[in-house]
């Protein structure tokens, strides 16, 4: 199991209007959902700016695409202009 979460988000609902910040969490959505999924994972619920994924093993022969989807998502910065400064923890 993986949790994602975006980091500076108080100060972005503060800095944007409803509607970009939708924009700015939904693309965050997107590029983790396609990070995990490219090492065999799913994002399984959706929590407000966070993400939480399974089939991610630490275990055995998938420990690797595990770590591999982990550091490609906390260094993942292309998904929305207006955030490319906040990352994930």
């Amino acid at each position: 199991m993986m949790f994602c979460d975006l980091v500076g988000s108080t100060p972005l609902a503060t800095r944007y209007d409803p509607e970009d910040l939708r924009e700015i969490v939904g693309a965050y959505h997107r590029c983790v959902a396609d990070t995990v999924g490219r090492f065999g994972g799913f994002v399984a619920k959706y929590m407000g700016d966070s993400t939480k994924s399974f089939a991610l093993s630490t275990l055995g022969p998938k420990a690797e695409s595990s770590k591999c989807a982990a550091m490609q998502c906390r260094g993942a910065g292309s998904w929305g202009s207006k955030a490319r400064r906040h990352g994930m923890n």
